[in-house]
């Protein structure tokens, strides 16, 4: 029992620290694009941290819904990720 937490722990590492990045991403170029920005703005939305860019720049749709839903799913990958490298700094 055991060796499945840890090796969901694993799991979860690589999956927030490999799919965050490339999912959230892709998911703000879908955003930016049915939302039609142009120039500066077009870059902005995709560049800002925390997201700041598209909840400013983008009006809402179902795709900014489904965005933050992963966003919170990844956090949770990340925490837990965390807690496996404590349990490696503690064993």
């Amino acid at each position: 029992m055991f060796d499945i937490m840890i090796k969901a722990l694993v799991y979860a590492m690589w999956a927030g620290l490999i799919l965050s990045p490339i999912t959230l991403l892709t998911m703000r170029v879908f955003i930016v694009l049915k939302a039609r920005l142009n120039g500066v703005k077009l870059w902005l939305a995709l560049l800002l941290p925390f997201s700041y860019g598209i909840e400013s720049l983008t009006g809402d749709n179902r795709l900014k819904k489904v965005y933050h839903i992963l966003l919170i799913i990844f956090f949770v990958f990340l925490l837990l990720g965390s807690c496996f490298l404590f349990y490696q700094y503690k064993g």
